[in-house]
């Protein structure tokens, strides 16, 4: 989510992911949470009792007036909203934060703290609860889903001109991302007395479109997150720093050195994703389209509108990097 709000010059996401400097650190995760109570309270002192909600097949789920006064009484918290905004950014979808959401709300009923009002099931909790934590999100952090949307889009784009993506990080490092459908051959053998049957997968010629778009998200973000660590490393080595402990986006070294270690890992992230530089969204979208046919060209999406976060905050951010 850092990365989507660089990208995107997000100010609102910026902030909530420590992109700016603060005096304290800043937590995404209770920051909806806080969203979330204040819906509730809105719904739970709304004016007009509220119809009951169905399902499709006519089931009742909930009234929102009566179940949002129960969930309010509870101790929503970052807890609460923690897992459905940690995989955002990894392809998460409504249905996942309901299903998350259904996760917390049943241990909360089996540890006694939820106790659900006449006719109401966890299922039907889960899917208020989970519309309004949804809803929260999506006011906190608009760039991450704007920039997956772009980026889903793109590789769908791809996958019907039965192309695969393919990308340069900014290290010049090239990234491939190809996906095929994959082919299922059954098996029936005998080992001994016993009659075995099993699946063997193969990899087939067409491209697998769907796994395509759900995957580009979190591939290109690990593809700026690489290139930012080589860049850092990189850097140090240049200032006298040798010793290293990296960890994908966590960086270390010895304690006398870890506050060069700060001021360069930032001033990489400022170089990669500052104010002089081409978005590197914008330049992905280009080599994306450059490798499909150009008839299929004029169907690309838009690049996502970009705020006014300033970059170079990130400099004086203490808590950007912990």
């Amino acid at each position: 989510m850092q990365i989507f709000s660089l990208i995107l010059r997000d100010s609102v996401g910026g902030r909530a992911v420590n992109l700016v400097p603060c005096e304290t650190p800043q937590d995404i995760y209770q920051i909806v949470a806080d969203k979330v109570i204040d819906k509730l309270s809105l719904d739970a002192e709304a004016p007009e009792d509220a119809p009951d909600v169905y399902s499709e097949k006519g089931l009742f789920l909930y009234n929102k007036k009566i179940l949002s006064r129960v969930l309010i009484k509870m101790n929503i918290n970052r807890k609460t909203t923690k897992r459905q905004v940690m995989v955002l950014p990894y392809g998460g979808t409504r249905e996942s934060c309901r299903e998350y959401t259904g996760e917390w709300l049943k241990a909360e009923a089996q540890s006694g703290r939820l106790a659900l009002p006449a006719r109401h099931t966890i299922l039907g909790a889960s899917c208020y609860l989970a519309d309004v934590i949804w809803e929260a999100i999506g006011e906190t952090v608009v760039a991450a889903r704007n920039a997956m949307s772009f980026l889903q889009d793109m590789a769908s784009l791809a996958s019907r001109a039965g192309k695969a993506l393919s990308w340069t990080a900014p290290t010049g490092f090239p990234v491939v991302q190809c996906y095929r459908n994959m082919k299922i051959s059954r098996i029936k053998t005998r080992l001994g007395d016993k009659v075995l049957r099993m699946s063997l997968a193969s990899e087939g010629r067409g491209i697998a479109a769907a796994k395509q778009r759900s995957a580009v998200a979190p591939n290109y973000v690990h593809s700026l997150d690489a290139a930012a660590l080589m860049c850092t490393v990189e850097e140090s080595r240049k200032s006298g720093i040798s010793c290293f402990a990296m960890i994908h986006d966590s960086y270390g070294t010895h304690a006398a050195d870890s506050g060069a270690l700060a001021r360069i890992l930032r001033a990489v992230f400022i170089r990669m994703f500052g104010e002089k530089t081409q978005s590197p969204l914008e330049l992905w979208m280009h080599e994306i389209l450059e490798s499909i046919p150009e008839r299929h060209r004029k169907d690309a999406p838009e690049l996502p509108e970009t705020g006014g976060l300033n970059v170079a905050d990130v400099a004086r951010s203490a808590f950007f990097f912990a």
